[in-house]
């Protein structure tokens, strides 16, 4: 099971206002020139500062504000990390819905799973008036991308043909699995909608959804990997929210995915070149599995599914990597970030990504174009009222 975040982080300070950086009570304005010139990594030129930031203290304070609740109950991620490549050092403490305590925060963080459930963030910003100005997640336009996995391709001109063999499949008449603990369906009905495919295409179904038990380890991989297909449907239809399972499926069972989530154009800007069935493809479900069954009969047809990996391989990052507060490696990535980026004068951060716009909130629609996908999602009213929520 994994937790698909967005943060959304307010770096207070900076070029928008006076703060005291000092104990004698100066803010940015008053650092002038002379003072800057002495510091080593400073390069002052007229009005353009280059290579500064706010940060005068040695110690950066991140608040967390909100958080999937089975990573806010984690002791281990409230702590100080000091970064190898910086003097600095960063910690995280736990302020969960306390907005008197996060506001004295350097950085306040509000994080979520995908885009649709991501915490209502309107109703803290009429409280509090952050300013939302980097994104770290995901998307494709964050500020600092962490994905769930990628394509690693070789150095061009190298291929090893001897990777287009996968594990050989066993002659078994089930051609797909599908493994869930999550049921319920609070943006689409995704367990209904396996079920009933399941009444074309033989399946096995997994986990607290299915019908047996599965192991979250490497037996339990190798149990997936005797399935030629895999059901990679994400629990949200919001742009670039493609998770571990689609990454996981190719790199970890080597098995083909079938997806529904993102736009079929983000997951092809991402995957290996023809390494899954986009089911938002076909006319019918019954048109859906057939393709399936025609694949899964025809070696040929279905090892084109498998070329790419003569060229390179599906990378699958866990839930600890994704996260910016978890591993080190990760809060270390933030801190740098904003040693390089946050409160340059006369460059303010801004965030690429609209919290409200068509590339987060905005982009949470009705999963699929066609009926018979759309069929399987909520009430237009129901859909309308909680995305307008955020």
């Amino acid at each position: 099971m994994t937790y698909p975040v967005y943060l959304s982080v307010n770096i207070k300070g900076g070029p928008q206002e006076e703060r005291i950086i000092d104990e004698s009570g100066r803010t940015q304005a008053n650092l002038d020139s002379a003072k800057l010139a002495d510091r080593p990594n400073i390069q002052v030129d007229g009005d353009s500062t280059t290579e500064w930031d706010i940060f005068d203290s040695d110690h950066i304070d991140v608040a967390l504000f909100s958080c999937n609740k089975n990573w806010a109950r984690r002791k281990i991620i409230y702590r100080t990390v000091k970064c190898n490549e910086t003097r600095r050092t960063i910690s995280i403490r736990k302020t969960l819905g306390n907005v008197t305590a996060a506001c004295s925060a350097d950085v306040i963080i509000f994080g979520g799973e995908s885009a649709y459930q991501a915490p209502p963030v309107g109703h803290y910003t009429s409280r509090v008036d952050p300013r939302f100005n980097m994104s770290y997640c995901y998307h494709s336009k964050a500020e600092v991308v962490s994905p769930y996995g990628a394509y690693i391709r070789r150095i061009e001109g190298e291929s090893d043909t001897g990777r287009t063999k996968i594990t050989p499949k066993p002659d078994i008449p089930v051609l797909a699995a599908w493994a869930s603990s999550h049921c319920d369906h609070n943006f689409w009905n995704r367990t209904g909608f396996v079920r009933d495919l399941s009444k074309y295409l033989p399946m096995d179904l997994f986990g607290a959804c299915g019908d047996s038990r599965i192991p979250r380890n490497e037996s339990g991989a190798e149990i997936l990997k005797n399935y030629k297909f895999y059901i990679a449907f994400e629990n949200s239809c919001c742009s670039y929210y493609i998770t571990e399972k689609f990454w996981k499926a190719l790199g970890e069972y080597e098995s083909v995915p079938i997806v529904i989530g993102s736009s079929k154009s983000e997951y092809e800007s991402v995957a290996p070149p023809n390494s899954f069935v986009y089911a938002d493809d076909f006319d019918s479900m019954e048109d859906l599995a057939s393709y399936i069954k025609k694949v899964a009969n025809d070696e040929a047809l279905y090892n084109k599914f498998h070329e790419w990996r003569k060229y390179g391989e599906a990378k699958v990052y866990t839930n600890r990597l994704v996260w910016p507060m978890v591993e080190d490696q990760n809060v270390c990535r933030l801190l740098n970030y904003l040693e390089k980026y946050a409160w340059r004068k006369n460059h303010p951060l801004h965030m690429k990504i609209d919290p409200y716009g068509p590339d987060w909130a905005g982009s949470c629609v009705s999963c699929g174009n066609h009926k018979w996908v759309k069929d399987y999602g909520l009430a237009s009213k129901d859909f309308s009222k909680r995305v307008n929520s955020l």
